[in-house]
């Protein structure tokens, strides 16, 4: 895999894209606990940060990578596949 950035406000912002893709949420452990998929991947992982809710702050040292992907049949297959490959805490419709 490419890079892994921080998981918070100002490295999203300047990191992640505002484009279409699946991203991938990792803990300080490297072990994933959340795929998934954006019309607008910078967006969504800030409405993550923003839901303090969300599974993903239950982890220390969380970090986020990603992959644009256009076409959003593409994006949808790819996001199951890796779901059901990986055991992921934070993903209800895993499987």
């Amino acid at each position: 895999m490419d890079e892994w950035y921080e998981f918070e406000g100002f490295s999203v912002g300047f990191n992640a894209p505002e484009g279409a893709g699946v991203y991938w949420i990792r803990d300080g452990f490297r072990n994933t606990i959340y795929i998934g998929r954006a019309e607008n991947i910078a967006d969504r992982l800030l409405k993550h940060l923003r839901d303090t809710r969300h599974c993903i702050h239950n982890y220390r040292n969380v970090e986020f990578w990603y992959r644009e992907i256009l076409h959003k049949i593409e994006r949808e297959n790819q996001e199951k596949i890796w779901i059901t490959q990986l055991k992921l805490t934070c993903n209800k419709r895993a499987g």
